[in-house]
C-alpha cells in the first residue's frame, strides 16, 4: 500500500506580519502534483492543519479546496493547534462533517469501501475522510494502522473517562507484537531535533513513549516535529515529514515536503 504523509501544514500562519498563505498555497499544489503522479491508496495529514484553533474563513476555504481536489481516501489527525481545552469543537470538525466524494473510485460491483475501527467496521459511505477523535486502531484494506491524534486533557476524560497519555499508551501496549503495519500520529517525542514548534505555544505535552514504541516493531510516522528527521528507538524507526512550509525564518534553508510510504 502506497501512503502520502504530510503534515504541520498551519494554515493562517503570520511569521512577523508575514502572511504564509501564498507559500501554503504553493506546497499543497505540489502535494496534489505527488497524488496525482504517484497515485497512493491513502492520503495522511499528520495534524497541525491550522495554525489556531478558530482559523479564519479563508485559511478553512484553503484546506477544504484541497481537500476536495482529489478523490484518495484520506485520514485528518488533529494536531495541538487544531485542539482547543476540549470542551468545544476542535478546529477540524468542520472537515469532519463534511461530505467530501470520491471515496469509492474503485468501488467494484457497489462494494463500498470502508475503515474499521478496532476490527468494527466503520462505513463511510461516499465520506473520504476520517478524522478520528481520540487514539485508535484502523484497518483499510487489508492493513491495519496505529492513529494517534493530538488529544486535549479535557476532550479524553469527556469521552473516554481516561487521560489522554492512557489512551496513547494503552492502544500502544495493546498491539505491540500484533499485526500492525504502521502508526501515524501528532505527539511529542523525546530525543528529537526541535525545529520552530519549541518556541510556540504546545499547549500540555503528549508524549509518544519512547519505552514502548521501541518494541513494538512497526514504523512510525509522526507530526508535530517541524525539523525532517528520522529517530532510531531500538529497533523502531520514528520518522518526521517536517513542516510543510518553513514556520520560522530559522527555517530558512530547512527541506520542507512530504513522505512518500509503501507498506
Amino acid at each position: 500500500m502506497k501512503i502520502l504523509f504530510f503534515s504541520d501544514t498551519h494554515a493562517g500562519l503570520m511569521i512577523s506580519g508575514y502572511d504564509t498563505r501564498d507559500i501554503l498555497k504553493k506546497a499543497l499544489e505540489e502535494i496534489l502534483d505527488e497524488i496525482e503522479i504517484w497515485q497512493p491508496d491513502l492520503v495522511i495529514h499528520g495534524g497541525d492543519v491550522f495554525h489556531t484553533n478558530n482559523p479564519k474563513p479563508r485559511d478553512y476555504a484553503l484546506m477544504m479546496e484541497f481537500f476536495s481536489a482529489f478523490d484518495t481516501p484520506t485520514i485528518v489527525l488533529r494536531g495541538n493547534h487544531d485542539e482547543n481545552n476540549g470542551l468545544q469543537v476542535d478546529a477540524i470538525e468542520p472537515i469532519r462533517k463534511t461530505k467530501f466524494v470520491g471515496f469509492i473510485k474503485d468501488q467494484i460491483a457497489n462494494e463500498i469501501l470502508s475503515f474499521d475501527v478496532d476490527d468494527e467496521p466503520l462505513m463511510i459511505s461516499t465520506d473520504r475522510v476520517f478524522c478520528p477523535e481520540v487514539p485508535v486502531c484502523v484497518s483499510f484494506d487489508d492493513k491495519r494502522f496505529l492513529l494517534l491524534p493530538y488529544i486535549a486533557e479535557a476532550r479524553a476524560k469527556k469521552l473516554t473517562g481516561h487521560s489522554a497519555q492512557k489512551l496513547v499508551n494503552d492502544l500502544i501496549k495493546e498491539h505491540v507484537g500484533m499485526n500492525v503495519d504502521a502508526a501515524f500520529g501528532h505527539l511529542d517525542v523525546k530525543g528529537v531535533l526541535e525545529g520552530s514548534e519549541a518556541s510556540v505555544a504546545r499547549g500540555a505535552t503528549l508524549l509518544l513513549p519512547r519505552g514502548l514504541i521501541g518494541s513494538c516493531g512497526f514504523p512510525c510516522f509522526n507530526g508535530h516535529i517541524h525539523k525532517r528527521q528520522v529517530l532510531k528507538v531500538k529497533r523502531t524507526v520514528v520518522s518526521f515529514p517536517g513542516s510543510v512550509i518553513r514556520t520560522d525564518f530559522s527555517e530558512i534553508d530547512a527541506d520542507k515536503g512530504f513522505l512518500k510510504v509503501e507498506v
